[in-house]
């Protein structure tokens, strides 16, 4: 025996008829473009922008930049007010469980001093505790660096 089949009722196939066409009308979402945040001023964000910019062209995709102070820029991607950060150090998703790290290095960074005194010999962050150090607020890697080594900024 075969099962019975149930007929579509005037009024429905009407609805379904305009449903269709309606929708055919309306456009397509276009393909999403990715919002980076980026902290402004840092010299080493420029190559890594080069790197990204070099990358998602490759896999056929754009994004786009937003420069903020770093504070800010951690905030926006933390909130999910952007998409994701250019470059940050590893670890901070620790303190931030809204992140999600993408273990793929677009830079490496290496902390240099500068003194007037050309007889200061750097040994790591240790060696500059007896002088005193300033650094740009708001990067990670020298509050870090310096905070370790017990260095006042």
């Amino acid at each position: 025996m075969l099962p019975a089949i149930r007929s579509i009722r005037p009024g429905r196939t009407v609805l379904l008829l305009w449903w269709a066409a309606v929708s055919l009308l309306l456009p397509l979402p276009a393909e999403a473009q990715l919002r980076f945040s980026v902290v402004e001023g840092a010299t080493n964000m420029q190559i890594s922008e080069r790197v990204l910019a070099e990358a998602y062209q490759r896999l056929g995709m754009s994004f786009q930049l937003e420069r903020y102070p770093g504070a800010r820029s951690l905030r926006n991607v933390d909130s999910g007010f952007v998409d994701g950060e250019v470059s940050r150090l590893g670890g901070l998703e620790k303190a931030h469980p809204n992140l999600l790290r993408v273990a793929v290095a677009v830079n490496q960074l290496e902390a240099v001093a500068f003194s007037r005194d050309i007889d200061v010999r750097v040994q790591g962050w240790a060696s500059l505790k007896p002088y005193r150090v300033g650094i740009r607020r708001g990067v990670a890697f020298a509050e870090r660096g310096t905070a370790a080594a017990g260095i006042e900024t």
